[in-house]
């Protein structure tokens, strides 16, 4: 595994499943710890890592390496992005005129 083509990640090796069935990544806490601190992702309350969406573009491309052949991703193809709005309506809130 590689950010902006820095190695060493798995400079032992690693094992992997590649699940053609799900777009998910997966990996284990310590490894997935210090990949979203390398990407500049923040955990919130929840316990998601975000970033800004204003920010992908200047994010690293993460490449996995599989029997010598690599895979790259680019931050729009591993970054999820949501845009959220809640509105509210109370019926029996009095009018201001």
């Amino acid at each position: 595994m590689a950010i902006n083509n820095q190695a060493g990640w798995c400079s032992s090796g690693c094992q992997g499943i590649v699940d053609t069935g799900t777009s998910l990544l997966t990996a284990p806490q310590a490894i997935f710890s210090q990949l979203m601190e390398d990407i500049g992702a923040q955990e919130n309350s929840d316990g998601e890592y975000v970033v800004s969406c204003s920010s992908i573009d200047s994010m690293p491309t993460i490449s996995f390496t599989i029997s010598e052949t690599s895979f790259p991703l680019s931050p729009y193809a591993y970054v999820l992005q949501v845009w959220i709005f809640i509105a509210v309506h109370y019926p029996h809130l009095p009018l201001l005129a």
